[in-house]
């Protein structure tokens, strides 16, 4: 699991404190008809708290109306409290219309009454340009008077200005002072970028992973949801720290708790993966499910893999391609990629090219290189509402193979093998089968093998191209285990070894790869490595021919015609051959047209 840094803003984005009234710990709410009683006899402080009460709906129906003319009650005799979330109601348009100029003017009122919050927010217009004219100068003086007033948030926002050197001469020193001034003040962003810059070694501080974890301990028990997820990746990864999976656990609950999207991603990976705890696919599809839902991408997309592949929950391509389509809109490339398939392959959702065409495009302008290899593959096939164009998939695939995607390189290679769309060139087609063979592509291990095994455009080698084959095979292609089987079936840079061969294409019939079949038959058939038996043999030419290989086909029909494991029928016979003609067996069509004239 990756874990995230949350760097400094570049360009401040200040926050605006919350104006609220003395909390219930600094005084009982002495309830609703008595604050009244005390605010009808000019308490501005009584005022002010049941001014907030009808601003939250706390006891009484909710009425911003009622809100604001309580505050401006308030205000008028002389109360910061009151202006200030007054000049917050015109600021945020609650119960009056929005009024920047007019929550400016109550702002400066009340920090002149020394309001702390009422300096900061004040602070935080003039860096805005909103509602005064724009002046960094004096967003700066006014930010010091809020943090010299004790107001976590005024600290805060001008180390942010002297991180960034908006407005000031950056000075990270001076920015880790102010957050930790304001950390200390239950600031709990401040204590989060202090625990940042520690354990980057940023800001004028020295690398100090103990420290880091002490701010983000701090920044999570103020609630401040990265705090908790980044201390919780320390305990994950057991970087710096004691791993601690139960810990880790514990603290990435608390930040989805907190509605942290990537919180309940990461831990819903943990279940999904059964990595550090009990693997869990009903939480890890409640844990992606409130991640989607929260807005993050890849947690729709994870949850789409999830019905898409029936793991852990029953299969359901419509709530799939749902999901697919969410992360897609989302920004999710890959999201993007995965519908296109299942509108280009039309078995779940109606097929429709365009539409693939239309989310291919978007996945590879979002840079996901399954994207663009899948374009380029409509654009060489001239698929898809799009007119043949190998220039085009070529390019397309070059962006892809450039993005990491071992099938875009394959493809890319191809065109180069095989001249199409540009000039022949074996040597750039070896480059790209080698660069997707890296990337654990198995056709590209098999390809390059095969240019070793022939000697095109590169020095034959079949030591080099039966190590490139068993990689293939590793990767579960079959293609790759038949070719390495024919090496020891015909001798060709090894030892002969029939035994081996047996066992190389036993395996690749086993992955449905049709050649392994016809030649594990044609062992069986000869009893070279394996015992005589024509039966197995039939069964073997069988399934063969049913994957299309026209081999198959005819050696079944040389087994029906000669009655060799199977009773002999020349009707049979000539239907295989026939199959074989048809797929491209000269033999096999003269052998058909004999058969036929015989009235057969």
């Amino acid at each position: 699991m990756k874990k995230i840094f949350l760097a400094l803003i570049v360009t401040a984005t200040l926050s605006l404190a919350e104006a609220t009234a003395l909390s219930s710990t600094e005084q009982e709410d002495p309830g609703i008809s008595k604050l009244q009683s005390e605010c009808d006899n000019n308490n501005t402080l009584a005022c002010v708290n049941l001014a907030m009460a009808y601003y939250s709906g706390d006891g009484v129906k909710q009425d911003y109306e009622k809100a604001r003319e309580l505050n401006f009650k308030a205000c008028s005799l002389g109360d910061g409290w009151g202006c200030t979330t007054l000049g917050a109601s015109y600021e945020y348009g609650k119960g009056v219309e929005q009024d920047y100029k007019k929550a400016a003017e109550l702002y400066s009122r009340a920090c002149d009454l020394k309001n702390n919050i009422a300096c900061g927010n004040l602070g935080v217009l003039y860096h805005s340009g909103k509602g005064v004219k724009q002046d960094y100068k004096k967003a700066i003086e006014l930010l010091s008077k809020a943090c010299d007033l004790q107001e976590g948030c005024g600290c805060y926002n001008l180390g942010l200005l002297y991180a960034s050197g908006e407005g000031v001469k950056q000075d990270y020193k001076k920015a880790s002072e102010l957050y930790l001034k304001a950390c200390d003040l239950k600031h709990g962003e401040s204590c989060h970028n202090l625990g940042v810059l520690y354990e980057k070694g940023d800001g004028g501080v020295k690398q100090d992973y103990q420290k880091a974890n002490q701010f983000y301990s701090k920044a999570c028990d103020l609630e401040i949801a990265e705090g908790c997820y980044n201390l919780g990746a320390s305990y994950y990864l057991g970087k710096h720290t004691k791993q601690d999976y139960k810990k880790a656990n514990e603290l990435f609950s608390r930040t989805c708790d907190l509605g942290y999207s990537i919180g309940c991603y990461a831990l819903g990976l943990w279940y999904a993966s059964g990595e550090g705890a009990e693997q869990d696919f009903e939480k890890a599809i409640n844990l992606y499910s409130r991640a989607c839902d929260l807005g993050y991408s890849i947690g729709c997309y994870n949850l789409g893999v999830l019905y898409s592949s029936s793991e852990g929950v029953k299969r359901d391509y419509k709530k799939a391609s749902e999901l697919y389509s969410k992360a897609c809109n989302l920004g999710n490339g890959l999201g993007c990629s995965d519908l296109g398939v299942l509108y280009e392959q039309g078995e779940v959702i109606e097929q429709n090219y365009n539409k693939a065409n239309e989310l291919y495009s978007k996945a590879c302008d979002l840079d996901v290189g399954e994207g663009c290899n899948s374009l380029g593959v409509l654009y060489e096939s001239g698929k898809g509402g799009v007119k043949q164009d190998f220039e085009k998939a070529k390019d397309l695939y070059s962006k892809a193979c450039n993005l990491g995607d071992g099938l875009g390189c394959v493809n890319l290679g191809a065109l180069y093998e095989q001249g199409e769309g540009v000039k022949q060139d074996y040597q750039i087609a070896n480059k790209l089968f080698s660069k997707a063979c890296d990337l654990e592509i198995a056709e590209g291990c098999y390809n390059l093998g095969f240019l070793y095994h022939s000697g095109y455009g590169i020095n034959q080698d079949y030591k080099k191209a039966s190590e490139l084959y068993s990689k293939a095979c590793d990767l579960e292609y079959g293609r790759g285990c038949h070719n390495l089987g024919f090496l020891y079936y015909s001798g060709a840079g090894t030892k002969q070894d029939y035994e081996k061969a047996s066992e190389f294409f036993s395996r690749a019939c086993d992955l449905e790869a049709g050649e392994g079949c016809d030649g594990l038959g044609h062992l069986y058939e000869s009893g070279k490595g394996v015992k005589q038996d024509y039966q197995i043999a039939n069964k073997l030419f069988s399934k063969a021919c049913d994957l299309e290989i026209a081999e198959g086909c005819n050696n079944l029909g040389y087994l029906y015609e000669s009655g060799k494991g199977v009773k002999k029928d020349k009707s049979m016979a000539k239907k295989y051959y026939g199959k074989a003609c048809d797929l491209g067996i000269k033999r096999s069509c003269y052998t058909y047209k004999k058969l036929n004239e015989l009235g057969f």
